[in-house]
């Protein structure tokens, strides 16, 4: 069988809480898991001539199909097995297709399969079945209940929790404890192992698991003599979708008035229009990325759908579409700024306008009196509270006003926001030192630079330009040396006079000069102040790299991945020898799985070395930064989604995992994008 290619795969993902991943490379000798690792018990079965086996899940008392290949694509996880009977391959498919929001949004996946027989075949069917954990995160309320309906053609079954409290809990590491998931294939069951024997009977069952219920469906044919193709289709409704600032608000598909019957009929109605979209996006990305080699693509497969399943896509009353990004694996915040920084590769290469939806919901968060501060703000809450910053509240424990309003840590992930967002001005929400000013600010109006520089709507920018101006102006006023602060990479807590920072800042502040001169406006003013931060750091470090932080010696270093809009953005701030001294001393510096982020740890991210290879023009050094990232992916012992934090000695996972900043990946493609315009 071909070596392993991920550190986990993806099987059905469409949003934050329908992501269902397993964590090995052999599809029968591993359960399958929700992202964060909670087990989801999964079973594919294919029965024929009297024998039964199994395929998917690690079933004990059935015998076992030979894996002989696996490989994945943007849109697919592929699988292939033997016995002496037949060959059966097999192929997760979730159509995420960013160009059709229709087709992305519709919450279904698919499995598909393909028998190939060595002979005739008798009474042959092919069984998804998944275990009832699939509805519950564990907090008690574990019973369910369900049914199965007739369609033309075809059967739908369905299950959720008994009890269904919608939208009862936000945080980081959990999903969603209500909606209902459903099958539907040419015959389906709502079953316990008991009462049902179409499909291996009772050796599905693990001991004291006689009454948990399945959902099942099944494709039967009484003879096959030639390749036969299937599909069992599997669908997700999450009834709410979020509270964005007091409106419950159902998914980007549902937002006319559809329900999950139509996704799921919509689904199979256009099966061959939606393997056709699909298979458009993968053919370009395939003929982009293997300008950049075959590990690029590999790399680019890896991430496409887990940057956009780490979003909800959400449509309001007024037309407006919000992309919200839940910050997985590192607080689970919705909006997060410094998150949607490092995704947005992925989406002004493939639809700028999902950048724009990016930031929406931080700008409405912004315009409230809650948020009296002359800086951009972190995030707009934690998922799927979409009620206000969340990262920085306090709490005040005396006087008239005492009040408890933030996560208590020993709850983390078990509560649900106030809704900060109405707060008076003077509420005095939130600890400033606790804030990231400088960082966020110039992540907005990078972003917004970006977004005009790939084509974006000059209007839109224009009515934001109160916000940009006063968040650039922050920036100037703060001069060129940051104050100690925390910042996106701040494992080790806050820095001060941080270098890399300071980059961003000067690079935002010329960035916006551009904006203003697209939007027909003045920016001298600001490429003056850009201009003359840029040469003061070239003066200081005219003859060797920039240090971590202002006043440290040469022994120090950091990535310098803030000089990537530098240079995609051409705002001619520094020479030619300042990229190449910058990416020289983190080359210097790899280890196994790459560079480290400074010389304080070990620990690297993926997106920012994949920036770093960015500033590079030279071939044989991105394809020592993307060969370090691969081998990373097939080598580290932590099974999880692509995670980006990591040791890049040992390969270690710090935590990080399931992140949209994986979208980072396709800068490369976007530098040549930009280029050619």
């Amino acid at each position: 069988m071909e070596q392993r290619i991920l550190p986990a795969y993806p099987l059905f993902v469409k949003d934050p809480y329908y992501s269902v991943w397993v964590r090995g490379d052999k599809l029968n000798e591993t359960d399958a898991s929700f992202w964060t690792g909670k087990k989801l018990r999964t079973y594919g079965v294919i029965s024929a001539n009297n024998h039964t086996y199994c395929f998917l899940g690690n079933l004990k008392n059935i015998g076992k199909l030979e894996q002989t290949d696996i490989a994945v694509s943007a849109f697919r996880t592929s699988y292939q097995f033997e016995c002496s009977d037949f060959r059966l391959e097999v192929a997760f498919f979730s159509p995420l297709p960013v160009s059709d929001l229709t087709i992305w949004a519709c919450p279904v996946c698919y499995l598909e399969y393909k028998i190939i027989p060595h002979k005739e075949l008798r009474n042959v069917s092919v069984s998804l079945s998944l275990h009832e954990e699939w509805c519950y995160q564990g907090q008690g309320n574990t019973k369910v209940r369900g049914d199965v309906m007739a369609e033309n053609g075809f059967e739908i079954a369905y299950f959720g929790l008994s009890r269904q409290h919608i939208l009862n809990q936000s945080g980081d590491q959990i999903g969603a404890s209500w909606g209902y998931y459903y099958l539907a294939a040419q015959r389906c069951f709502y079953h316990t192992i008991d009462d049902f024997s179409d499909v291996a009977a009772k050796d599905y069952c693990t001991e004291g698991e006689e009454e948990a219920r399945y959902i099942t469906g099944q494709n039967f044919c009484p003879s096959v003599k030639e390749p036969v193709t299937g599909k069992i289709a599997v669908a997700f409704d999450d009834v709410v979708s979020v509270n964005y600032f007091g409106r419950m608000m159902q998914g980007y598909y549902f937002a006319d008035g559809k329900n999950i019957l139509d996704a799921i009929l919509f689904s199979e109605r256009e099966y061959e229009k939606i393997c056709s979209v699909c298979a458009e996006t993968e053919e370009k990305l395939r003929a982009d990325a293997l300008v950049f080699g075959e590990k690029y693509l590999c790399l680019l497969n890896a991430a496409y759908r887990q940057t956009v399943a780490a979003h909800k896509l959400i449509k309001d009353a007024n037309g407006r579409i919000l992309l919200l990004s839940k910050e997985c694996g590192s607080g689970g915040c919705a909006a997060t700024v410094d998150v949607t920084y490092p995704t947005m590769p992925f989406f002004l290469l493939y639809n700028p306008e999902l950048v724009r939806a990016s930031i929406e919901p931080v700008f409405d968060f912004a315009k409230t009196d809650a948020w009296e501060y002359e800086f951009a703000p972190h995030d707009v809450g934690v998922y799927p509270y979409c009620t206000g910053q969340f990262y920085g509240v306090k709490n005040k424990a005396q006087g008239r006003f005492a009040r408890e309003i933030e996560y208590q840590p020993s709850e983390y992930g078990k509560q649900v926001l106030p809704s900060y967002y109405f707060y008076p001005k003077g509420a005095g929400l939130y600890n400033l030192d606790r804030q990231m000013p400088v960082e966020e600010c110039a992540d907005m109006v990078l972003i917004c630079a970006f977004y005009l520089a790939c084509g974006g709507d000059k209007e839109y920018v224009r009515g934001k330009l109160d916000f940009l101006t006063k968040w650039c102006d922050y920036l100037v006023g703060k001069s060129l040396i940051p104050e100690n602060q925390l910042c996106t990479d701040d494992f080790l807590n806050h820095m001060d006079k941080n270098v890399n920072l300071a980059v961003k800042s000067v690079a935002a502040i010329a960035a916006f000069a551009k904006v203003l001169e697209k939007l027909g406006m003045d920016g001298q003013k600001y490429a003056e102040v850009a201009a003359q931060r840029a040469k003061e750091m070239s003066d200081m470090f005219s003859d060797t790299h920039m240090p971590l932080a202002f006043g440290d010696g040469a022994e120090t270093f950091s990535m310098k991945y803030n000089l990537m809009p530098v240079k995609l953005l051409g705002l001619d701030l520094f020479s030619q020898d300042v990229f190449k001294r910058e990416l020289d001393v983190c080359l210097a510096h790899r280890h196994r799985f790459g560079f480290p982020l400074d010389n304080r740890s070990n620990l690297t991210k993926s997106d920012w070395m994949m920036w770093m290879a960015a500033i590079s023009d030279d071939a044989g050094e991105q394809e020592t930064i993307i060969g370090g990232i691969v081998d990373f992916m097939k080598e580290t012992s932590d099974r999880m989604p692509f995670p980006d934090l990591y040791d890049c000695e040992t390969g270690t996972v710090e935590k990080f995992t399931n992140r949209t900043v994986q979208g980072s990946m396709f800068v490369l493609l976007l530098k040549n994008k930009m280029n050619c315009k």
